[in-house]
């Protein structure tokens, strides 16, 4: 589940780097049966051509131009949205394992609560046409 914000906003300069202006908190719970091994934690996007669009001119911003990182799990340090499925959760180039963790004996019942902290970085992309950029970032834990 989400915990506080589910809407983070970015300002954007032409060729520049923004992060957004609240993580976005999430908390994910868990009991599990016997067997289990780990539970992830998959942020993506539905296309690694367009995780954001702006409506008004059809312009897109990629995946490899959104980075991600949870300072409490994986990856600590920003990295962009452009791995491939987790264990079949995610969209090909267009997700992010935000976290792997290990279950043990104790804690196959457990609730953890995690930061998100988004990036646009469009250094690389000074051609980026101006506008109002909408997208919706999927979370989705697996127990494996």
């Amino acid at each position: 589940s989400l915990t506080g914000v589910s809407t983070v906003n970015f300002t954007l300069a032409p060729g520049g780097s923004a992060d957004g202006d609240v993580p976005v908190g999430f908390q994910t719970s868990w009991v599990l049966k016997p067997g289990r091994t780990h539970v992830k934690v998959v942020g993506y996007f539905d296309s690694s051509a367009s995780a954001l669009t702006d409506p008004a001119t059809s312009s897109t911003i990629e995946t490899q131009y959104v980075f991600g990182q949870v300072t409490t799990g994986s990856p600590t340090t920003y990295t962009a949205f452009t791995q491939g499925p987790t264990d079949g959760v995610g969209t090909a180039a267009a997700s992010l394992l935000l976290f792997d963790e290990s279950i043990i004996g104790t804690n196959k019942n457990k609730t953890r609560t995690d930061n998100l902290d988004l990036r646009i970085d469009l250094t690389s992309n000074d051609q980026q046409p101006a506008g109002d950029y909408t997208g919706i970032l999927h979370i989705r834990a697996v127990a494996l």
